[in-house]
């Protein structure tokens, strides 16, 4: 009687025991599918973008991963109910991650090569990327079912618990991922990281059964050794594996530093062989990109850099494009106090306080991006930063600016759809001085179907009560025309640039010729010339040219007003 207690006892322990275990499996593959999911993005970031297309395909994708795993794994857990089956396939897809860095970032440049353009690409490497060991873990939550339940009558209770377990594991895996683990571990540690978790949850759950039955924990054991030796393989150099691949392979960076923050993977190169826009010499420049787009840069040769102090002698901006945000001056020639909503590497906003003796503030979400302009673009100490989102932090401040600059782009070239609405001009508009300008960089065409950001974003300030607005593109230069092989007409016909918007408040409307006076005079003035090279041939590329704000509505084919029902901004950025 004693015997048979005990063994009802043991049994009833090991039962426990096993049930335990599948509990905690349920929970863990939950967190980590969702984490998967999370870090996923910022491993299509660098070469994708951050556009709604790869949010879009992730989430396909795993989507898609639930369905078949669901059916696929309900299927097998009927042919062969077996908890160490389950944790084998917990195990192929552990092993799945803990590879996976190691050929992620040549995958997506190939296929980024391959498939060129914002859509088809991140779907192919998110198929690719993430659909195996979406779908082995999405096998877990059937089997999980099959395996717990006794009789027919309890099936819907124990569907219903482990369904909320996985669940809840989804929600703490999406919630640490996002506040916690990117930021610490970075992204291709922490897809590592996961996939041993896996491996390691698969060694213990085969350590337990053989601890049920008295066993030897073999299988165990040969996981542990497995998930080494593949580690060894896969990382010649260590474990895990930085994205800091450089794709201008013409001129090669340096890197100097690298982050994955919270909003993008950050890098600060250097280029040693990069030759000068404007008068084709060749000058070592620092530049800031966030994933897979340069977003500032400045000159760091032996006329404006000491090496040996690390400070700058003279702040000159290598990127072309920041040159024309100054255009707003030409209309608020007394400009005392700018804001910019977008931070960059700090070039605009510096420059304003040191050339023209200005106040600059400057909206940036992203607080590692004001530390990395500080320490590595020596911006001006006297910038005050307001970090947070730029349309709600503009709510909070008092206004009265006379210059908004709005250059606020993500990785991948988009902007923020909040951030090019009517009622956010409104919001801009608000916040300005009596005789106030905005000035918007806008990458779009200017002719044809990809000219429909420029053309929509030209008609929505106008709806958002600017009486006139001004166009300047950013024609290339003759060196990059020589680089190009092409003429100055064909560059732009359908291709993207930099077009800088001016919106005023002032009723009359101004003369090209009155523009371009004006721009000379502002070179020439005695306190606090401007002094970027060719700011008069840029007022002089006015694109309007004689005609009105009405006039080029007139001629406008493809513009929306940009509302925040209605903002489809991720599908007129054209490349």
């Amino acid at each position: 009687m004693a015997d048979k207690r005990s063994k009802d006892n043991e049994a009833g322990v090991a039962q426990r025991l096993e049930a335990a275990a599948l509990y905690t499996v349920v929970f863990i593959c939950g967190a980590v599918l969702m984490s998967v999911e999370m870090v996923g993005a910022r491993v299509l970031n660098p070469f994708f973008g951050s556009a709604i297309f790869v949010w879009g395909s992730l989430i396909g994708v795993v989507m898609v991963a639930l369905a078949a795993g669901y059916y696929i794994g309900g299927t097998l857990a009927d042919k062969k109910p077996s908890f160490a089956f389950l944790l084998a396939i917990i195990a192929g897809s552990g092993f799945f991650l803990l590879v996976l860095p190691s050929f992620a970032v040549g995958l997506c440049a190939e296929i980024d090569r391959l498939f060129p353009g914002p859509r088809g690409g991140p779907l192919v490497a998110s198929i690719l990327l993430f659909l195996v060991p979406g779908v082995l873990m999405a096998m877990v939550s059937p089997f999980a079912v099959k395996l717990s339940a006794r009789d027919l009558m309890s099936l819907g209770n124990v569907a219903g618990k482990l369904y909320a377990l996985s669940t809840t594991g989804s929600i703490v895996g999406t919630l640490l991922t996002t506040f916690m683990l990117i930021p610490l571990i970075g992204t291709m540690q922490l897809i590592f990281v996961l996939g041993l978790t896996l491996v390691g949850l698969s060694a213990i759950g085969f350590a337990i059964i053989w601890r049920i039955k008295k066993i030897t924990p073999i299988i165990a054991i040969a996981l542990v050794l497995a998930s080494g030796v593949t580690t060894l393989a896969a990382y010649p150099d260590g474990p895990g594996a930085e994205i800091t691949q450089w794709y201008d392979r013409e001129r090669p960076h340096e890197l100097i530093f690298w982050a994955d923050s919270a909003y993008h993977l950050i890098l600060v190169t250097e280029q040693e062989l990069y030759r000068e826009i404007d008068t084709g010499k060749v000058r070592p420049r620092r530049v800031l990109r966030f994933n897979d787009r340069t977003q500032s840069a400045i000159y760091i040769d032996e006329t404006v850099y000491d090496r040996e102090t690390d400070t700058l002698k003279k702040f000159e901006s290598a990127v072309g494009y920041t040159d024309l945000l100054h255009l707003g001056l030409i209309f608020r020639p007394d400009a005392r106090r700018a804001l910019f909503v977008g931070g960059g590497g700090g070039i605009g906003p510096t420059q304003f306080i040191r050339d023209y003796g200005m106040e600059a503030e400057v909206i940036e979400i992203d607080p590692m991006v004001e530390h990395i302009a500080r320490k590595y673009f020596h911006i001006d100490d006297r910038i005050v930063y307001h970090i947070g989102d730029g349309r709600r932090e503009m709510k909070n401040l008092e206004g009265g600016y006379d210059v908004i600059v709005l250059d606020a782009y993500s990785s991948g070239g988009h902007i923020p759809a909040h951030l090019t609405t009517r009622e956010f001009l409104e919001l801009c508009r608000s916040k300005l001085a009596p005789g106030g300008v905005v000035v918007s960089n806008v990458i779009s065409g200017l002719t044809t179907k990809t000219s429909e950001f420029y053309q929509s974003e030209y008609l929505t300030m106008m709806r958002a009560g600017f009486p006139n607005v001004y166009t300047f593109p950013r024609y290339p230069t003759p060196e990059e025309q020589r680089q190009r092989g092409t003429s100055i007409d064909d560059y732009w016909r359908g291709r993207s640039i930099n077009i800088i918007l001016v919106a005023t408040q002032e009723e009359k409307r101004l003369s090209k010729p009155w523009i371009l006076t004006k721009a000379r005079s502002l070179m020439r003035r005695k306190e606090h010339p401007v002094v970027i090279k060719g700011f008069d041939e840029h007022a002089d590329d006015l694109w309007e040219s004689s005609r009105s704000s009405e006039d080029m509505l007139g001629e406008f084919e493809y513009a929306i007003e940009l509302t925040d029902d209605y903002c489809p901004v991720d599908v007129m950025f054209h490349e």
